[in-house]
């Protein structure tokens, strides 16, 4: 079997609700080379690997806890030549597979890309704000976006991935990784839309503080360390 162009991982925790939404985006991309699809079953209690299976995606499981270890494991099992990665929350523009596949075909010196987020359920101009904000900051930092984020498998590999033990703020260990070995773009075409779920359930300071402490943390030291001692509770 010839390998995917693209590898499509979502890590998920008890996401059964959220799944066939995302896949209804997935369905409608305008992408027409080949893409697998992967789901991570990071210890879901409800039926989320039933329902990706269904769904059409290839499931795997991964026992530790957390965003980090999760997305490494989709990405240790997917094949193809460029791994994206989104949220199981996440609903995605049609263009967004094409535009990753665009990005890289630009230069080969690439080695990741990624974009802003939309915040969904909200103003229309709040999320748009947010979004032109959001890109600023990680144009500024070269930082990709946890839940809009693809880079070439060969540079993942070459890294080691994402950093054994790094549970939470892995899109900045994965980032700091990545730009040693080539440049990321920040394509403000690239973008998904967001929810704002977290913040809904912990409220705004609640949600928004962990990311803070572990950015600010991470940019003042640059050690992984930091990182390591960071752990988000998923919200169901």
């Amino acid at each position: 079997m010839s390998k995917p162009d693209i590898s499509l991982i979502i890590p998920a925790f008890n996401e059964e609700k959220n799944l066939p939404r995302l896949f209804e985006t997935i369905k409608n991309q305008d992408f027409k080379d080949s893409l697998e699809i992967i789901v991570v079953d990071n210890n879901s209690t409800d039926k989320t690997a039933q329902i990706a299976k269904k769904l059409g995606a290839r499931v795997v499981k991964e026992k530790i806890q957390g965003i980090g270890p999760a997305k490494n494991r989709g990405c240790l099992e997917a094949g193809g030549e460029i791994l994206a990665i989104c949220d199981a929350d996440n609903l995605l523009p049609p263009h967004w597979l094409s535009t990753i596949w665009k990005s890289f075909s630009k230069s080969k010196k690439i080695v990741a890309v990624s974009g802003s987020i939309f915040i969904f359920g909200i103003p229309k101009v709040i999320s748009c704000l947010c979004w032109f904000f959001y890109l600023f900051f990680l144009k500024i930092l070269k930082r990709l976006e946890g839940c809009n984020m693809a880079f070439r498998r060969e540079a993942f590999l070459k890294v080691g991935g994402f950093t054994k033990g790094v549970k939470f703020g892995e899109n900045i260990d994965i980032s700091e990784k990545l730009k040693k070995i080539g440049k990321i773009v920040i394509n403000p075409k690239l973008f998904v839309y967001f929810s704002p779920r977290r913040y809904q359930k912990l409220g705004l300071i609640r949600g928004i503080l962990p990311y803070l402490k572990y950015e600010i943390g991470f940019f003042l030291t640059k050690k992984t360390k930091i990182l390591k001692k960071a752990y988000l509770p998923p919200v169901n």
